[in-house]
Formats: C-alpha cells, sequence, structure tokens
C-alpha cells in the first residue's frame, strides 16, 4: 500500500500479516525514517525610486511557483534599505529584518537571501521658494541682501555670488553701503540632481534720509531774496546718529513777503552714496521791507466781482514807505473776504510810475483767483499813457483770464512779462500751463512750475491759461521708479517727448544735438535766419534750429573742427556746462565738489559742476560718485532739468 506522511519529524512504517483464518499476526516487519521542513528560498525584489537624500527602500518578497506544499498559504514581509543615498543603477539593498507567517509555515526552512539589487535615479531639483530681495535701507552694518530661499523637499542646496560667474557659497551675501546690487544664485549639478540655472535677484539698499533734529528758525526781512539769508545750523541724525552736510535753500529766488513763513531747505549729506538728501522746513521771521499796502483802498464786491481803487494819495503813501524800507516788492492785496470769481485792482498810473521812478521795487497785485507780479522795468509801459492801470484776474470755467489794462487799453506785452502765479493745491510734476489763444489754440507753457501748491506762470502780458495735468504714460517708467516724477515733467512740459507714444527709454543716452533742442525749445523756439556754421548740422535736421540758436547764444559749441557732433551722446558734465551758460554763467560758491571722483571733472566744467550742485540740479549716483564724464542718459537728464527749472 502507499503510506503518505504530511507531518515534519521521525516516523516508522510497520509492514505485517493479518491474523486470519485461523493463523496468528506474522511476518511482521519496520522501517523507520524522518520527515524534515522543505527548504525554500523566497524571491525578494526592491523597487526603483527618484532620488531623495534617503536610504529607505520599499521591498517585496514572493514564492517561486511549486515552493509551497498543497493548499499552504505563508505570508512573507520583509524590510531593507540602500547601502548609499547617492543616485546609482543596480545599488546594493541590504535586508534589515523578514517575517514568514501562515499555515504550516513550522514546516519550511526559509533561507532568506542577504541582498538584492535596485535603482535610484536622478530628478530635477525644484525651488520651493526662490530667494526674495530685502527691504533695506543704509544702517551702517553689513545686512543680508536676499530672504533665505528653500527647494523642494530640500533637494540640492541653494548657493549665492554678488556675479554671475564668481564664486558661490551657501552664504547669503552681504553689503553694508546704500546702492543697487544683483545676487545671483544657483542649485549646481550632482550626481544626485539637475540643479538650477542661475538666476539673479535685483537688490537696493536704499539710501536713509535724515532728520532735523529740531526746527531751525531765522530772521529776514520782507522783500530779500532766500539765498541772501544764511541757514541756521541744525543736527541732522538717522536713529541716533549725527549726519554731517551742508544745506541749501531749495528755492533761493523766492521773495520773502509774509510776516512769517516756512521755507523747505535741502540738507546735502557730506556722505552721499548713503545719506539722500532731505528737505528741512526752516522759520522765517520777516521784518518788513516788502511793503504791502496799508493805504485806505476801497474794495466792493458784486456778483461776484470784486473791485478795489487805491487812491492816488494812497498810492503816494505806499510808494514812501517802500523807499523807506528800501523794498523790493510792493503788494498790493485788497481785503476780499467773500467768493468772487473775479478781481480788479485798480491803480493810478502816477502811482505806478512813481514805483518805477523811485524804487527798484516790482509791483504784485494779489487777489484770490491769482497773483501778479510785475517787473520793475516793465512798469513804464503800463504808467505812460498815464489814467488808470488795472489789474484783473477772473475765473472763467477751468481756466484763468489775466487782463492788464492801461488807461482802458489791453496791454498785451511789457518788458521783461510778467508772472501770474495761481493756487494749485493738488499740483503734481505733470502739472502745467497751458496758453489759450484767441483762436481756440493752445499752447503749453514750457516754463511754468508747480511748487508748494501754486503754479508760477511766466506770461507776455495779458492772457488766458489752464492749469491741466498733462502727465504721459509709459511701459518702461513704472510710478516707483526713481525718475518718475522726472519723466513726468519732462514730458508734460513739452521739454522732450518719449521714444514712441508708450515708451520713454530712460536708459538711452541723451545727444547734444538732443539738449540743444531743449534749451531752444524752452526758450520759446525763437526764429532762426542763419545756419548753425557746423559742417556736420544739415539745414533739415530736425535739431538744426536749436544747435544754430544756442551756438549764436554762446551756449553751445563745437569741437573747433567744423564739427558739432549732434549725435554724439552728451556727458554729464557737458550737459551741466550747457544749463550753465544757459542760466546766464552765474558765480558759483567755492565749495568743494563732495564727490569721490571730482577729480574726474574736466577744468571748463569746474564752476558749472559746483554751480549745479549747490542749486540741487545735479547729485551724484548711490556709490558717491559724480560720473563727470559718464553719459546723461534720457532719465537723468529729465530729472536735471526738473531741477534746474525749479531751483535755478
Amino acid at each position: 500500500g502507499v503510506v503518505t506522511v504530511t507531518g515534519t519529524g521521525g516516523f516508522t512504517v510497520e509492514a505485517y500479516r493479518e491474523a486470519a483464518d485461523g493463523y496468528d499476526k506474522s511476518n511482521t516487519a519496520s522501517v523507520p525514517f524522518e520527515v524534515r521542513p522543505k527548504p525554500v528560498t523566497p524571491v525578494v525584489t526592491a523597487a526603483d525610486k527618484p532620488y531623495d537624500g534617503g536610504t529607505a527602500a520599499t521591498l517585496k518578497a514572493s514564492w517561486k511557483s511549486g515552493d509551497l506544499v498543497g493548499t499552504d498559504e505563508i505570508n512573507l514581509n520583509v524590510t531593507g534599505q540602500f547601502a548609499t543615498a547617492d543616485a546609482g543603477t543596480n545599488k546594493r539593498v541590504t535586508l534589515l529584518s523578514h517575517e514568514a507567517a501562515g499555515t504550516n509555515a513550522d514546516k519550511y526552512v526559509i533561507t532568506w537571501p542577504e541582498s538584492t539589487t535596485a535603482s535610484i535615479y536622478k530628478v530635477d531639483a525644484k525651488l520651493a521658494n526662490a530667494p526674495t530681495a530685502c527691504n533695506l535701507t543704509y544702517n551702517g552694518n553689513a545686512q543680508n541682501l536676499v530672504t533665505t530661499g528653500s527647494t523642494e523637499n530640500d533637494i540640492g542646496t541653494i548657493v549665492y555670488s554678488l556675479s554671475q560667474n564668481g564664486t558661490y557659497s551657501e552664504t547669503i551675501p552681504t553689503a553694508t553701503n546704500a546702492g543697487n546690487y544683483t545676487v545671483w544664485y544657483k542649485v549646481a549639478d550632482s550626481v544626485n540632481y539637475t540643479g538650477i540655472a542661475a538666476a539673479s535677484v535685483e537688490v537696493e539698499i536704499k539710501k536713509a534720509k535724515p532728520g532735523a533734529a529740531s526746527t531751525p528758525a531765522v530772521s529776514g526781512i520782507s522783500g530779500q531774496y532766500l539765498r541772501e539769508i544764511s541757514i541756521p545750523t541744525v543736527t541732522m541724525k538717522v536713529g541716533e546718529k549725527e549726519v554731517e552736510g551742508t544745506f541749501a535753500w531749495k528755492n533761493g529766488n523766492v521773495q520773502l513777503t509774509d510776516n512769517e513763513a516756512m521755507y523747505d531747505a535741502i540738507f546735502t549729506p557730506t556722505d552721499t552714496v548713503n545719506y539722500d538728501t532731505a528737505t528741512v522746513q526752516v522759520q522765517v521771521t520777516i521784518t518788513t521791507r516788502s511793503t504791502t499796502n496799508k493805504a485806505p483802498m476801497r474794495t466792493t464786491v458784486q456778483n461776484g466781482t470784486a473791485n478795489t481803487v487805491l487812491s492816488a494819495a494812497g498810492g503816494r503813501k505806499l510808494v514812501s514807505e517802500a523807499v523807506a524800507n528800501q523794498s523790493e516788492n510792493i503788494v498790493i492785496k485788497p481785503q476780499i473776504t467773500s467768493d468772487v470769481t473775479k478781481a480788479q485792482v485798480s491803480i493810478p498810473a502816477s502811482t505806478v510810475s512813481q514805483i518805477k521812478s523811485e524804487t527798484n521795487a516790482a509791483l504784485t497785485v494779489s487777489a484770490p483767483i491769482a497773483d501778479v507780479t510785475i517787473p520793475n522795468g516793465a512798469l513804464d509801459t503800463l504808467s505812460s499813457a498815464g489814467g488808470t492801470v488795472n489789474v484783473v484776474t477772473e475765473q472763467v470755467d477751468q481756466a484763468v483770464v489775466l487782463t492788464l489794462t492801461a488807461d482802458g487799453k489791453s496791454v498785451d506785452s511789457v518788458p521783461g512779462g510778467v508772472t501770474l502765479t495761481v493756487p494749485a493745491q493738488d499740483a503734481g510734476p505733470g502739472t502745467v500751463a497751458v496758453l489759450v489763444h484767441e483762436d481756440g489754440t493752445r499752447e503749453t507753457i514750457r516754463k511754468s512750475v508747480a511748487e508748494d501748491g501754486k503754479v508760477n506762470v511766466p506770461l507776455d502780458g495779458s492772457a488766458k491759461v489752464e492749469i491741466v495735468d498733462n502727465s504721459k504714460e509709459f511701459t518702461d517708467v513704472s510710478a516707483s521708479d526713481w525718475a518718475a516724477d522726472a519723466v513726468d515733467f519732462a514730458s508734460a512740459h513739452e521739454l522732450f517727448n518719449g521714444t514712441s507714444e508708450t515708451t520713454f527709454s530712460p536708459d538711452q543716452p541723451m545727444s547734444r544735438g538732443m539738449l540743444a533742442t531743449v534749451l531752444y525749445n524752452l526758450e520759446g523756439s525763437p526764429a532762426q535766419t542763419q545756419g548753425s556754421g557746423f559742417g556736420d548740422v544739415s539745414s533739415d535736421a530736425w535739431y538744426a534750429d536749436g544747435v544754430a540758436w544756442a551756438a549764436k547764444n554762446g551756449i553751445a559749441g563745437g569741437y573747433g573742427d567744423d564739427r558739432f557732433a549732434p549725435e554724439e551722446s552728451i556727458t554729464r558734465e557737458d550737459f551741466v556746462v550747457m544749463l550753465w551758460k544757459y542760466a546766464g554763467s552765474p558765480e558759483a560758491g567755492d565749495q568743494v565738489l563732495p564727490f569721490a571722483d571730482a577729480d574726474q571733472a574736466s577744468d571748463y566744467a569746474q564752476e558749472a559742476l559746483r554751480w549745479a550742485v549747490e542749486k540741487g540740479i545735479l547729485s551724484g549716483h548711490s556709490d558717491g560718485q559724480l560720473a563727470p564724464r559718464g553719459t546723461a542718459t534720457r532719465a537723468q537728464a529729465a530729472q536735471i532739468l526738473k531741477r534746474f527749472m525749479e531751483n535755478a
């Protein structure tokens, strides 16, 4: 027969003849044997994985066909790890633990392999958080320029440098001085991952702006120019640190008129690299030298119109006071307490003549709608016809109309012109005055300047003007750009336009011909009957009249070889020299140029540069360099012209 054994261990099989038919059990024989556990070896595999910086592995164990007997079921669990975390193919995976459990598991001898193989493949490093520029202001200490970046799953190390091709380090770059910096960062390739190409972050350490520890105060005389008054010493600080520097009036050409007023002074730090200029308000107490009418005047108001009449006797008294005070400005200011849209001030021609002959003072008629200032040299034109001089300012819709009459006749032009000062509380750098001609055509008054809530408008005589926001928008000049206000000013005043309807090209160089044309336009584009005299300036070139005018008036010269080089980029020092000559070559102070590269300035440009720096027209770069021989960009040109028109 067949004997089936299902267990393990020692067994004996006995065979015999059973008793039967009267015979006893006989012929007995036995065979001993042992059933051992079945030896088996599972198949262990490990899964490939992407590089993750760790050695963890995912393993799977299984039986080969025929390893288990009958319906036996034995479940296998196994753990293991890669020998190293680096990427590679057919890497050793060592078994750490294993377990077998199930039906008749004790009847098998399981031999586990020590290891298996699998691959760790390279991955692409990815940024989780890119480094960003820190919001920094100079504080005298080294400061981290960017925030710490990070990678997804910490795969890859971000390294930094201040140069694209320089040495990279895990240390974030720092800087102390104010200025613009470029921080480069990347993740380098490795055996385990593909890195991230170098990218950059633009960072600015802004200049610190000093503040006045107290409000300075000074005394002046009515009619005196601010430039004639010394600014008192005041301590300027950033935090607790004192900052050295010099003071200059923002507009030294302002004449004192009120009993007490606040005027802006510009503080220029010695260290222009790290400290910004600051505006300091100076309290000025004014004693009378500008004579404001105290003589009796008769003012009547009817239907929104104020009529003021100054008598001849009142005029004589006014002139006498001006002579006694050596007044430089005589102000006639009617007391108008109600709302009016029109104000007429009538002055005897004899009074106007006396002001001209007995004083050097200008005459200002101040009314709620606008102030009108007439220079002393123009008073003859108004008084020579006798009778009465009328100064009328009227608000007509959006316009202000100035009417000057002498003995009943309109005066459209006076020598030296007049200045109309119109209140404009919301005026900005793009605010300009527009001259409205009788035929309805409109002309931007380029020399109109907005400051301190008003717009000063130079006029020939009687005129109609509107105050408008003429700002332009350019896609390459954002509102936060350092030159945004200057670009607004230059384009709104039509000093020069954009390079297209939507672009200004602020970093494009300014040419010599372009600046000559800007100043020519600023002067009203007077007709030119002769050419420039330069062989490289064609008579039909867009800059021909500007170059001819500049050469004729001694504002710009050529190179001595019949060349003006109109298309050549203009240097910063040559730009200032032309502007200085346009202003009449005013005398500059003896202050040494406070810039590290001041010795690079040409001898012929020294006085012009000192004048421009003293007036706040020109400033250096953030690194403390004046760069006198560097190219003036269109943005820099706009800034210089804005400061010139506001301060010079």
